[in-house]
């Protein structure tokens, strides 16, 4: 199954014991097309498993028109014997499961012989579903891969949908129970853990994809039933508006479609068959460190947050650690644990050791250079860079490196990073023409400016479109000041005036009191930048909002400088990721660093500079805590 809870408190208690006795067992290791296959059984029966699974993964690619694309290669885990797979099933009644951890596809077969098949196509359904990016209800994931999990050759063509005898006598011979409670079940739903009632979500949903797949009345449907579901992550609001009849009418079609299975069912023909394979893959024995991380990683996942920071597990991977200085997979396990455990900075250091080792597992790249992006943008750039090394056509990736390259003032490489993208989807479109008009703003202005309309006219949101709205004004603005200091500079070098430095310098020491009403930030005003730490925001007034900042390598009040706010509508907003950041007024806590842009003014206030303009996030860019988040929910 794709997500997991607790087991019960024996099951728990014997999990320590069954990692050290499998570990010790002789364990086969064989791999095949994107399979790779970790075997305690024989290795005839680890031969035809490994088999079986490719045959079902062509099926599959060719019943579909797409490939199932791995980062890693699809991990099975065999047992000889339901004793042995006894510690890590998920709860009493899997016979198998499927999981991910670490950007890795675990589907764990609780023993060998060809009666488990349908159960490895059940669980690889789910694998299926996942990487086609789709979010199916437990009603619906399980139904729909226990329709998968017939298929049959049938002469050289292949069928699903024949009835499977027990979920059909258990519907005809047991008590329903009603349809708007299984449609409505999650992940921590009685229906879907306890044994007692887990079989009438298993049944029903059966019963109930079977109908909306393969009988003439819904059938013609399905399709747009399933993308009402997607935008409504409503079932039983899905099916009432798609069918056009109410949830009792529909439980009534269900019964009566059941009663009929004995003697008239639909099934689903392919013109295909199961490939027969040319090569016999060769088994050899696993490494030892191999298994060990194996069986932790899909213990760890054996129940709610798993074994988590259980004391020996983390002792079992520092000794793997210990034992194989070199490989970066037992950090990789240990960091997606930490996080589990809600330890990110532990996590971050356990990813960055990872990462040093020359780690290159994609989801752990993604997911550490968006936990580091806020902390150590370098190494989260390093990250990003390994990963577009690995899939450069992967445009989020490029986004966020690019992102980050602007926030570190690597423009140059920003824009580089995203000079072969070529096509760009609506969605995706205002994210990347904001980044390029960033980058470009200094060395390019024209490009810059192309860029800022392109941005302004993909918008969306109306904030969006104010900020590129602001961002161009910034640039007129900037503009007509470099005309006037040009302007200016060939007066003053047509008609020298030797008094100009002491003018100035006296203007400098004793400058006129600061009156906001009375002076108003022209259009022709220069700007200069200044990047420190975000301590204070004093909001006592309204009209005179103060950012103060603390300059860099520097802890003195002299240290501190004041910008003043006249108005947010003539302050730019350049966050990450499109994020905002809420501002509350006092003290800072965490302290971000900031670069703000402002205007100088004359003042007798201490500390004072000038008129802020715009502001460049780097922490709230990249939207960390939103990612932590993601990580710790990570099946």
């Amino acid at each position: 199954m794709a997500s997991f809870h607790r087991c019960a408190a024996v099951v728990i208690l014997t999990l320590l014991s069954g990692v050290l006795t499998s570990a010790e067992t002789r364990w086969i290791r064989m791999t095949s097309g994107d399979f790779e296959i970790f075997s305690s059984a024989g290795m005839g029966d680890t031969r035809r498993t490994l088999e079986y699974f490719r045959r079902v993964a062509e099926f599959f690619e060719k019943a579909t028109g797409r490939k199932v694309k791995h980062d890693e290669l699809v991990r099975v885990v065999l047992f000889s014997s339901p004793k042995e797979y006894l510690p890590y099933r998920p709860n009493e009644f899997a016979a198998a499961f499927y999981t991910q951890t670490g950007g890795r596809d675990y589907i764990v077969l609780g023993g060998a012989g060809i009666e488990v098949f349908p159960v490895a196509i059940h669980e690889y359904t789910h694998l299926v579903v996942r990487h086609a990016g789709l979010e199916f209800p437990p009603w619906l994931n399980e139904g729909y891969a226990e329709v998968f999990s017939t298929i049959e050759p049938f002469g050289d063509k292949i069928r699903i949908g024949q009835v499977i005898p027990g979920r059909f006598l258990a519907l005809n011979g047991e008590k329903w129970e009603p349809l708007q409670a299984i449609l409505t079940a999650d992940h921590n739903s009685p229906y879907y853990n306890e044994k007692q009632k887990a079989g009438n979500l298993y049944n029903e949903g059966w019963a109930l994809v079977h109908m909306l797949m393969l009988s003439k009345d819904y059938e013609p449907l399905f399709a747009k039933f399933l993308e009402e579901l997607a935008r409504t992550k409503n079932s039983v609001e899905a099916l009432e508006s798609v069918y056009g009849k109410p949830l009792p009418q529909i439980e009534k079609d269900l019964q009566a479609y059941v009663r009929r299975m004995s003697s008239e069912v639909r099934v689903r023909i392919y013109d295909q068959k199961l490939a027969k394979l040319a090569d016999k893959p060769d088994g050899e024995p696993a490494a030892s460190a191999d298994v060990k991380l194996a069986l932790l990683e899909i213990s760890n996942r054996a129940g709610q947050g798993g074994r988590g920071m259980d004391p020996d597990t983390i002792k079992q991977l520092q000794e793997i650690a210990a034992d194989n200085p070199k490989r970066p997979d037992p950090w990789v396990t240990l960091g997606y644990m930490q996080a589990r455990s809600d330890k990110m900075p532990d996590a971050l250091q356990s990813f960055a050791k990872a990462l040093e080792l020359g780690g290159k597992n994609p989801q752990m790249l993604w997911d550490y250079a968006r936990m580091a992006a806020g902390t150590d943008t370098p190494h989260a750039m390093q990250s990003l860079q390994r990963l577009m090394e690995q899939q450069p056509e992967r445009l989020e990736v490029r986004l966020m490196l690019a992102q980050l390259q602007v926030s570190s003032r690597l423009t140059k490489e920003a824009v580089e990073t995203l000079a072969v993208v070529k096509k760009v989807t609506p969605d995706d479109a205002p994210r990347l023409f904001k980044i390029l008009a960033f980058a470009k703003q200094d060395a390019d202005p024209p490009g810059a400016r192309k860029n800022g309309e392109s941005w302004r006219d993909n918008a969306k949101e109306t904030g969006d479109k104010l900020e590129a709205e602001r961002f161009l004004s910034f640039l007129d603005s900037r503009e007509r000041s470099e005309k006037e200091k040009a302007k200016e500079q060939a007066e003053r070098k047509a008609n020298p005036r030797p008094q100009l430095v002491a003018e100035t310098a006296a203007s400098i020491n004793e400058p006129t009191p600061l009156n906001l009403t009375a002076a108003p930030v022209g259009p022709a005003a220069q700007h200069l930048t200044v990047t420190g730490k975000f301590v204070d925001f004093n909001c006592t007034d309204s009209k005179r909002l103060r950012f103060i900042l603390q300059l860099k390598n520097e802890q003195t009040e002299d240290s501190r400088i004041v910008l003043l706010m006249d108005d947010p509508q003539k302050v730019i907003m350049h966050g990450l990721n499109g994020a905002t950041r809420d501002m509350n007024c006092g003290a800072q806590k965490p302290v971000t660093t900031l670069k703000m842009d402002y205007e100088p003014l004359p003042s007798t206030e201490p500390n004072l500079r000038g008129m802020l303009r715009a502001i460049y996030f780097n922490l709230d860019a990249t939207n960390e805590p939103a990612a932590q988040k993601q990580l710790k929910q990570r099946p």
